[in-house]
């Protein structure tokens, strides 16, 4: 969730610098369009920084999960996209 308002602008704070979109996001034809770039590094401790925790999880998301209006209309799609996948592993 954290992701998403600092993607979308609700906090206002410039993000570009520790969430970098990923340069060919808006081109892609898979995915959704708000992927964020993956930094490479050296240390663990870089690795457990916010900005490199969830960007697998975040480019893992469907469009309409990331592109929700609301921060609620976010929850609940990503509510249902969890309780879908989970659903679809047990099987």
């Amino acid at each position: 969730m954290e992701v998403y308002k600092y993607l979308h602008g609700i906090y206002r704070v410039d993000s570009s610098d520790f969430l970098p979109l990923h340069e060919s996001a808006s081109l892609t034809t898979r995915g959704q369009t708000l992927k964020l770039a993956k930094r490479s590094s050296r240390t663990q401790l870089r690795q457990n920084f916010f900005c490199n925790r969830f960007v697998n999880l975040w480019n893992n998301l469907p469009e309409e999960v990331v592109m929700a209006q609301t921060v609620n209309c976010f929850k609940g799609r990503l509510d249902k996209y969890n309780a879908d996948k989970r659903f679809s592993m047990e099987w």
